[in-house]
């Protein structure tokens, strides 16, 4: 059967649809390019689209008039809120007085008020916001979407900001006391002061909201593990070994590696005071984690290899200036200090002094490394002094300038350096000139402006910079004289200064400062301290350098495998007892340490401060 009309055959009425459909469609409203274009009817033009849209602009004109209070209100809220942020307090009280006037009752203006007083930190912040918060929760508040009361304290919280954190947390977990983050946060801070009993008890409440929270169960580990250690960390060597920690049963410091690090750490008593970095970052320290560049391996290692001997050893790692290790001897343990107190204080050594950083000695031959590069960058022809006789003294006008030992014949400039020919420096030191030596003394950190930054007291070396005549100037050529005075801090400086390529970096004790959270609140940057001389003129010094302790004076100080450079110093008086120097840094050809040993009325340089860097280069490049 088929359905429909044969093919070629019309069905009746069909022209008549088409002729409906073709009058649908000229009957169709037209197309407008836009709503502000008129539509044209026939010869007239509709304005309805521009009437519309002017009622709905007075409508909402009318709506902004009628709510012109509460939009004010809005606008001063939001106002004051970004002005704390940018920490304008004066226009941010304003802000938040304006909103005050307009609604008075309103629980957002009390709230932000208290986060106004907790930001602010002024004297009695705490009570201030305590009561703004009381207020707003009195009024109903349960959220401000203009303060997150947990982000906020998060951020606090990785600042190191305990106590504000403390009062943030408070008021977030009256708004909300099943908040899994709230309690986290919470637990945070007593942990940071100390209180680890309620610390657990806030990590475990929080796990309980939580279950899955990778961080809360991490915070609630360490919580445990300290527990179990009996004591809370809060100052670690580079490597993380506990340098010192507070007590959990006493609440009382302790020194894991006590007179190793004695000088550096310092030390905390309620009866004699605090000192080192106790004292210099007392307030830093609550509740923060502080990681310094020392390395505790590298502080025992010189400590055992310094021995009985007073004096101090300092090592570098020349390309950051950061001091890796910093001994002083005598010294005392801190956990005994309160007992022998009187003993250590009255002890004529002088063991609480950190000779390493505030102790001054005459240089001697260490500051030949500075009249050294002054010759070198000068380009002065020193072949016509050469060879001469030396006799251990010279006259230079009326007065007579003395060696420290007869040398007999120099032969070369290499010879006078590797022999510390005091003779030889003071003939040359008329071609480097009083300028030149000045101006190198500057550039190696010798000045009035120049003072070591650290967190603990560093005593500013002096060096004479006015040598007007050609005695004072042999005498500093060869830093000899009472006017010239170095730190072993400053002398292990020089060294690393030369292993560097002429670069001295800033040295460096703290590495970086963490807060209870991990977030790192202050952390080091390696910066240039002084260009001490040019990297070609660093090379030729590092080249003599290295053949002193291979052919010189620093014998003592040679490794079978790895190549030292470095140079022997004795100063002091003879009967007061010489002060033995060895500066020096090694692997020569790619320096990983520079060291400066100082052995306080021990003797020669060459005689027992090479061989105590013999064992700790031995020890410490293994």
């Amino acid at each position: 059967m088929a359905f429909g009309p044969a093919r070629g055959q019309r069905t009746p009425g069909a022209r008549h649809v088409r002729i409906r459909y073709n009058w649908r469609m000229l009957l169709r409203r037209p197309r407008r390019d836009s709503l502000f274009e008129p539509r044209r009817q026939g010869r007239r033009w509709s304005f309805r689209p521009l009437v519309r849209l002017a009622g709905v602009l007075a409508a909402a004109l009318l709506v902004g008039w009628l709510a012109r209070d509460r939009i004010a209100f809005y606008t001063a809220i939001y106002e004051g809120r970004h002005a704390i942020d940018r920490r304008e307090y004066v226009k941010a009280q304003e802000a938040l007085e304006r909103a005050w006037i307009l609604r008075p009752e309103h629980p957002w203006v009390h709230d932000c008020a208290g986060f106004l007083f907790l930001k602010q930190a002024a004297p009695g912040w705490r009570a201030k916001a305590r009561s703004s918060y009381s207020r707003a929760v009195a009024r109903g508040l349960r959220s401000n979407p203009f303060v997150n009361h947990i982000k906020e304290a998060r951020r606090l919280l990785d600042a190191g900001a305990y106590e504000q954190a403390e009062a943030e947390l408070e008021h977030a977990l009256e708004m909300a006391p099943r908040s899994a983050a709230a309690n986290l946060l919470q637990g945070q801070v007593l942990y940071a002061q100390g209180k680890l009993a309620r610390a657990l008890e806030q990590y475990q409440l929080a796990l309980a909201l939580a279950p899955r929270s990778a961080e809360i169960q991490a915070a609630l580990t360490r919580a445990q593990e300290a527990k179990s250690h009996g004591n809370l960390p809060y100052i670690l060597d580079r490597t993380g070994q506990v340098l010192a920690a507070q007590d959990l049963a006493t609440g009382t410091p302790v020194y894991p590696c006590d007179f190793w690090t004695a000088h550096v750490v310092g030390y905390r008593t309620p009866d004699h005071g605090n000192a080192g970095l106790e004292e210099a970052l007392g307030d830093t320290l609550r509740g923060n984690i502080l990681t310094l560049t020392i390395d505790a391996r590298l502080q025992r290692i010189a400590d055992a290899a310094l021995g009985w001997q007073k004096g101090a050893v300092v090592i570098i790692k020349p390309s950051t200036g950061e001091i890796l290790a910093a001994v002083s001897h005598p010294t005392f343990r801190p956990s005994l200090l309160g007992r022998q107190w009187a003993k250590i204080n009255q002890n004529e050594n002088d063991p609480l002094r950190n000779r390493a950083f505030e102790s001054l000695y005459e240089p001697g031959s260490v500051a030949k490394i500075a009249s050294v590069a002054a010759l070198i960058e000068s380009r002065a022809d020193v072949s016509r002094i050469f060879p001469f006789r030396c006799r251990a003294y010279l006259m230079i006008g009326t007065e007579v300038f003395m060696d420290w030992s007869a040398h007999r014949t120099v032969g070369s400039f290499a010879d006078a350096f590797n022999s510390s020919c005091n003779l030889a420096m003071a003939k040359m030191a008329p071609l480097i000139g009083a300028a030149a030596l000045t101006q190198s003394l500057r550039s190696f950190g010798f000045g009035e402006q120049d003072r070591i930054s650290l967190e603990i007291p560093v005593t500013p070396s002096r060096a004479p910079l006015d040598a007007d005549t050609p005695y004072k100037l042999a005498s500093a050529c060869c830093g000899l004289g009472t006017g010239f005075r170095i730190t072993p801090l400053h002398a292990a400086m020089l060294a690393a200064a030369v292993a560097n390529g002429g670069v001295m970096m800033a040295p460096t004790l703290v590495r970086e400062i963490r807060s209870v959270t991990g977030a790192i609140i202050q952390e080091h940057t390696p910066h240039v301290y002084h260009i001490a001389m040019k990297k070609d003129a660093a090379a030729a010094l590092t080249a003599y350098l290295t053949d002193f302790v291979s052919a010189g004076l620093g014998r003592k100080a040679r490794m079978l495998r790895v190549k030292v450079a470095g140079i022997t110093s004795t100063a002091g008086a003879p009967r007061r007892g010489l002060h033995g120097w060895f500066v020096c840094f090694a692997p020569a050809d790619k320096p990983e340490l520079a060291m400066a040993i100082l052995c306080e009325n021990g003797g020669t340089g060459h005689g027992v401060a090479a061989p105590i860097a013999q064992r700790i280069l031995n020890e410490a490049l293994r």
